[in-house]
């Protein structure tokens, strides 16, 4: 199977793979912030880098954006989903005048649309929708992800995951070839697509078979 990682999120096709963390040892109770900006009227592809559980996506991010009435005027997550291979909408409430609801995530793939319980593991990659005519920043929170490994499960078709670790590693780093196929370009091996927030392009990388040991099985930049 073809593998496809989009990288802040990652796309990926057909495997498990195990990634490891960097050698640096974190003790259980370190915590660590990460702020994010989205510039006005624009798309952040994001992860939470750090073990949140058991809070839900009300109490991660919470009401740090812009609320509106509807998916119009209100900041967006979207979430890809493996089942059913599409995005899942998020909107952020405003104040409606019911405490229950006032400033709270939505989940519009509920019938009818309800509060949203997502939870955002790290390894969990996810868009950000900045509809206002300002940037916008928020800030995540929680404890340094400490274990040395992390084993991510793959389904076939396409797949949003995120580096699962709270410090950043080289893509050739991140032992994102276990179970992978190999090829001599995009078209016959798996890639990885990761987007660039400031050219607002993505990035394709492949994984290549090469009788160089120097780049055999190593992730081939196509920019």
């Amino acid at each position: 199977a073809r593998i496809r990682i989009l990288i802040m999120g990652i796309v990926i096709m057909g495997v498990i793979y195990q990634a490891d963390a960097q050698s640096t040892v974190y003790s259980r109770n370190a915590f660590g912030y990460q702020r994010v900006t989205t510039p006005l009227d624009g798309y952040r592809m994001m992860s939470v880098p750090f073990d949140t559980a058991p809070a839900d996506i009300n109490q991660i991010i919470g009401a740090q954006v812009t609320g509106g009435k509807g998916i119009e005027d209100s900041d967006n997550i979207l979430f890809f989903d493996t089942a059913t291979q599409q995005y899942k909408l998020l909107y952020l409430l405003g104040n409606v005048g019911d405490t229950n609801y006032n400033f709270k995530w939505i989940d519009t793939s509920l019938d009818p649309d309800d509060l949203a319980t997502t939870l955002l593991p790290a390894g969990m990659g996810f868009w950000f929708r900045n509809r206002q005519p300002v940037d916008q920043s928020m800030t995540l929170v929680g404890e340094i992800v400490d274990s040395s490994n992390q084993t991510v499960s793959i389904v076939s078709g396409y797949q949003m995951v995120a580096y699962p670790f709270s410090s950043p590693v080289e893509i050739n780093g991140a032992s994102l070839t276990n179970g992978a196929v190999a090829g001599l370009g995009l078209e016959d091996s798996d890639n990885i697509i990761m987007w660039d927030p400031d050219t607002k392009a993505y990035t394709y990388y492949y994984l290549l078979a090469s009788a160089n040991p120097a780049y055999n099985l190593k992730w081939i930049d196509t920019s």
